[in-house]
Order: structure tokens, then C-alpha cells, then sequence
């Protein structure tokens, strides 16, 4: 009863548009060791338990929402104190949790998703759009690249988005607010075949009609957390990914990216 109260609570909250916190308010969630920790109002760090290990958190540029994974089935290690989460996840679901409501966490109705007649339980990189209306996440469709999706919430069908993605963020401000930021791979045709050209992985944006058009070559934004960073800025407005993809793909920032 309680967790449904929580989650009737959430959806008046996305439904009423992104809040802004207040000062003071709950912030600076971090993940550690499979455990998401925030700031209360009065300083004390706290965290937020759903039962099991967490990963993959992401963080709005405002910090009103985060969203994260927990893990039901996969290679979790315990070395000591800490908890580590191994490459392999098996089975995991999807959370949200805004700062006005101190971060209690609430699960995101997802999951098994079927593509192509193969059952996916292992939901990643789950993030929202601004209008905190639509909620991403991919699935490791293919050994290169992943699958990402999206579903309308609470509760819309998974809608398949591409299966080329290797990294993706979603615009928060500025004059692409709404639109998706993504590192794809591209490909060769036959006659880049011949002049010797193979696969690239150049970055695209994606409108909300679902029409793409290249920002970057790959030379431009092979750190696609630091590009994605320097690149929204420049367009007026916040572009963050995941604390997984950050800490598993961080490189040094290269400076000549082209809004």
C-alpha cells in the first residue's frame, strides 16, 4: 500500500514537469561500491536501499531525479567491506527517485522486454528526458553496441529507438532540449569498402520527430562523456550520462567539438 502511495506520488510529480530543488534540499547522489548515497537537507549522508546492489546511476543536471539500476541476478563480489558489481548482469530493474521526495526510490514498471522473440531481463543506463515524461535505458542487444529504448511513464509499452548506440544522453536546456545526444556506429557502405574505410562511430543528435543529423566526427568525440559535456554547454543547455559510462570510458577532453 505504502509503495503504491510512493509511486501515485511520483507520477503527480512528473506530471507537474521537473522541479527545482530549494535550497537546502536533498542533492549529490553518488554511487559507491553498489550503494547510492545522498546529502539531506541538514548535511547527514544517507542511503537509499532497494534491497540489493545498485549500478548504473544517473544524475539530472539539476539533481531534482536520479535513476539507477538494481540488480536481481548477476556477478556481484564481495572483497571486504565493499561490494562490487561484476560485468555480467543477468537480471535488473529500473529506478526513479526525486529530490522532493528524499530520494525514496520507486521502480519503474519494465522489464522483460522481448525483442525479436529473445527475452531481455537486463535493463542498463537508464536516464530521463526533461519533461520527465520519458524514461531511456538500453539492452546489450549486440556484443558491439546496445539497444536503446524507451517507454512513456508510468506505465507505455518499450519502444525501440537504435541499435547502434554506444553511448547516449539526453538534452536538458538550451535549443535541444528534449533531443537526444548519441555516439553511434556507422557502418561502411561498398564503396567505403573499397577506398579502405571501415567502421566509424561519429555522434548524431536526434530530434523528437526521430531525425538524426551528425555533430562529430568520430576524431571529435571518441570521449563521448567528455564531448557530450563541452558540446551542450555550448548549445545553452546540460547533457549527463551515467556514472558507470563515465567511470568506464573517462579520457582526457579534447577541445575541437562544433555545436
Amino acid at each position: 500500500m505504502v509503495q503504491r502511495m510512493r509511486q501515485a506520488f511520483i507520477v503527480l510529480l512528473l506530471a507537474q514537469g521537473a522541479p527545482q530543488l530549494a535550497l537546502g534540499a536533498p542533492g549529490s547522489p553518488t554511487l559507491s561500491d553498489g550503494v547510492i548515497s545522498y546529502t539531506e537537507e541538514g548535511g547527514e549522508r544517507k542511503t537509499i536501499d532497494v534491497c540489493k546492489p545498485c549500478s548504473d546511476l544517473w544524475v539530472s543536471p539539476d539533481e531534482s531525479i536520479i535513476a539507477f539500476i538494481g540488480i536481481d541476478e548477476g556477478p556481484v563480489e564481495h572483497v571486504g567491506p565493499f561490494t562490487t558489481v561484476g560485468p555480467n548482469i543477468l537480471a535488473s530493474r529500473i529506478y526513479i527517485a526525486m529530490g522532493t521526495d528524499h530520494y525514496r526510490p520507486v521502480r519503474v514498471n519494465v522489464g522483460p522486454v522481448v525483442v525479436d522473440g529473445t527475452e531481455w531481463r537486463v535493463l542498463r543506463h537508464p536516464s530521463l528526458g526533461p519533461d520527465l515524461k520519458t524514461l531511456y535505458f538500453e539492452i546489450p542487444y549486440a556484443a558491439t553496441s546496445w539497444l536503446l529504448m524507451s517507454i512513456t511513464l508510468p506505465a507505455g509499452p518499450p519502444q525501440a529507438l537504435d541499435g547502434t548506440t554506444i553511448g547516449y544522453c539526453p538534452m536538458w536546456g538550451g535549443r535541444y532540449s528534449g533531443d537526444l545526444l548519441m555516439m553511434r556506429r556507422r557502418f561502411p557502405d561498398p564503396a567505403e569498402i573499397a577506398a579502405g574505410i571501415g567502421v566509424q562511430n561519429p555522434c548524431y543528435l536526434r530530434d523528437s520527430a526521430g531525425s538524426d543529423r551528425e555533430v562529430a566526427e568520430e576524431g571529435e568525440c571518441f570521449d563521448f562523456a567528455a564531448f557530450a559535456k563541452v558540446w551542450s554547454a555550448k548549445t545553452g543547455g546540460s547533457c549527463t550520462l551515467g556514472m558507470e559510462y563515465v567511470e568506464a570510458h573517462g579520457a582526457p577532453v579534447r577541445n575541437n567539438v562544433k555545436p
